[in-house]
């Protein structure tokens, strides 16, 4: 038997302990009348609204309710997090097929789908919103390498992109510090604009992560260095894109895609 098939029943007991635990929780909140939070995203545009309580069964499931625009967001996302003053920490809970009635505005969630969240939900200070098509950018760092970047969240502070991993290890071979947390970049990328033609923006940035993903690739977050135009421009950017996602979920949560 190996160490992992030795391990597993350990694992599900501490699972199972702590889906007891928050759901100990649940109760406490809803009587106590305490309302709580839904927190995810929608096209890296986060979304978080008010929900209520309902009901908490000894069959291990909860009743909660919220708004129809939030349950789609839900959906589409398959996980939410769950804030509130009775919780210990935030709670994630994983959305199944089924457990969500749009139409009456409630979300049914059970004690195999929760766990207590690790990943800092709700440290993001500023919004980020994913741009109607994927922007292509490039990186230039400090020993006057560059690579393609394909530009996926957009916000005030900073952008998030993908690289592929092929293009990350070749710079990473001349100058292993030039992609790396902490380094120093440029970047050069197009910003679409509604009654003009694409703002060409090339600014000085900080790399805060880079992650290696499943699909031989990279996922890179970026702190850029604005000037008080660009900033201004891009703001204004940032709030046309959310008032159109804002559209896109409401237009989902009355149509019948969700169901």
């Amino acid at each position: 038997m190996s160490t992992q098939q030795k391990n597993a029943p350990q694992k599900e007991s501490k699972a199972n302990e702590e889906a007891k635990n928050i759901f100990v929780e649940f109760s406490r909140s809803r009587s106590a009348r305490q309302g709580i939070r839904f927190l995810n995203t929608y096209r890296a545009m986060p979304v978080s609204f008010a929900g209520d309580i309902l009901d908490v069964s000894a069959e291990g499931t909860a009743l909660f309710r919220a708004t129809a625009i939030q349950i789609a967001s839900m959906r589409i996302n398959g996980l939410t997090h769950i804030l509130g003053e009775a919780l210990s920490q935030p709670v994630k809970a994983f959305i199944r097929d089924g457990s969500t009635n749009p139409y009456k505005e409630q979300v049914l969630i059970r004690a195999k789908d929760v766990k207590y969240s690790k990943d800092g939900v709700g440290d993001r200070k500023v919004i980020r919103v994913e741009p109607a098509q994927p922007i292509e950018g490039e990186i230039h760092t400090m020993s006057r390498r560059s690579m393609d970047i394909l530009i996926t969240d957009i916000g005030p502070g900073g952008i998030g992109a993908s690289a592929t991993l092929k293009d990350v290890v070749k710079i990473r071979k001349y100058n292993k510090a030039a992609l790396t947390r902490g380094a120093v970049v440029s970047v050069q990328y197009p910003l679409p604009l509604k009654l003009s033609d694409p703002l060409n923006l090339f600014c000085d940035g900080v790399i805060r992560s880079l992650i290696k993903t499943q699909e031989n690739g990279c996922r890179i977050s970026i702190e850029l260095n604005l000037d008080v135009d660009e900033l201004t421009i891009l703001k204004d950017y940032i709030s046309n894109r959310q008032r159109e996602l804002v559209a896109e979920l409401r237009a989902i949560s009355r149509g019948s895609s969700i169901r």
